[in-house]
């Protein structure tokens, strides 16, 4: 599977200055692939900045359940964003991912296989369409 590109007429708005495009389509593809070809099947992970700047994936444990993935303990200090996986008839973050965006005051982003939508921290919704490379 090749690299995805996310449309760039929504990308200034489907993420912060600090995660750039590249990297942000480089994490959503590893959340595919990690999700697998059964899309009921959700995985998540933390986007991670590290003190010298540099972003990484902090996979959840418990992956592969049914829609649902679970986070238990606090929000890692380095966290600045969640990523997770949705089917792709199901595209849009949640009314939970939607809340958790707000409560947390970090975007929450849903990765299908045709796109990929952002809770933002006010409990908005953006998306851009993947396409593969």
């Amino acid at each position: 599977m090749g690299p995805f590109l996310i449309a760039l007429a929504l990308l200034a708005t489907l993420h912060p200055p600090e995660l750039p495009d590249r990297v942000l389509s480089e994490f959503a593809l590893e959340i595919l692939k990690q999700a697998g070809p059964v899309e009921e099947l959700e995985v998540a992970a933390f986007i991670m900045r590290s003190d010298d700047g540099t972003l990484s994936l902090r996979s959840w444990p418990n992956q592969r359940r049914f829609r649902t993935a679970q986070w238990s303990g606090p929000l890692p200090p380095a966290a600045i964003a969640i990523i997770h996986s949705h089917p792709v008839t199901m595209p849009l973050p949640s009314t939970m991912d939607r809340r958790e965006a707000e409560r947390l005051r970090i975007p929450i982003y849903a990765v299908s296989r045709g796109s990929l939508c952002k809770a933002d921290i006010r409990g908005e919704v953006q998306c851009a369409i993947l396409s593969r490379r």
